[in-house]
């Protein structure tokens, strides 16, 4: 299978560049939505697990690892879309 320049496959190389030119131009605007969301997912997983009875200071741990687990899992394929290929 050829590849482009870019090292994107030849029938991909327009949705590849595609992609990573909207990524890259709004990539700030991309980071806010993930931080957004992050702390949408640690408000539900923190209030879920005091709503089950966990004490109050573990469960803002489980909402920050929440947190944490989901910016860094949105940030990792952020990158991951975003690169420049070898």
């Amino acid at each position: 299978m050829r590849a482009s320049q870019d090292g994107a496959p030849d029938d991909l190389a327009p949705l590849h560049n595609a992609v990573r030119n909207a990524m890259n131009n709004t990539r700030g605007l991309w980071v806010a939505v993930i931080v957004t969301a992050g702390l949408i997912v640690a408000f539900a997983g923190g209030g879920l697990a005091w709503l089950g009875g966990t004490p109050a200071p573990l469960a803002v741990l489980a909402g920050f690892a929440g947190f944490a687990g989901f910016v860094g899992l949105a940030v990792a394929v952020m990158t991951f879309l975003t690169r420049v290929q070898d």
